[in-house]
């Protein structure tokens, strides 16, 4: 039988997924129900402000906020690593919780369970790895527009 636990990446990136979702909800939440500007609170980057480059983090809270709100392609402009991320990071959350409800329904009826397993999405290094490029590559591209060609991409 199939069983992604067997590697400790895939444990804790459903952990820390399920821990960030909680957090990010309750946080939505909170937002919401007290009407908070969130303009007030973020702090602009440090880096940004000391040197005038870009680091791999800028644009992505911009970003984010896009990409809930559905403008996909507005949400890659700003920083493509949020896209990159979410929607396998949901993909990974819905199917490691079906395959262990599955998992438990299959031990509770004792090894009898209809259907077939789904088998879930679990964690490469390759996605990682790439990752990491995506990161470093759409900082450098940004940080090449605004010196050499003086474009604020951001």
């Amino acid at each position: 039988m199939y069983n992604p636990y067997d590697r400790l990446l895939d444990k804790i990136a459903y952990i820390s997924g399920l821990i960030i979702l909680i957090i990010g909800i309750t946080g939505i939440y909170f937002i919401i129900s007290c009407d908070i500007d969130l303009n007030e609170y973020i702090q602009p980057c440090m880096l940004n402000q000391l040197t005038g480059l870009y680091c791999p983090g800028c644009g992505g809270t911009r970003a984010l906020k896009y990409l809930l709100g559905g403008r996909i392609l507005k949400s890659l402009y700003y920083n493509p690593i949020v896209v990159y991320v979410f929607f396998p990071w949901i993909w990974l959350l819905i199917t490691q919780s079906i395959y262990l409800l599955r998992k438990r329904a299959y031990i509770r009826n004792k090894g009898f369970l209809s259907g077939r397993f789904l088998h879930p999405l679990t964690v490469k290094p390759w996605f990682i790895y790439t990752g990491i490029i995506i990161l470093i590559l759409q900082c450098v591209i940004k940080n090449i527009l605004f010196v050499y060609f003086s474009v604020r991409p951001i």
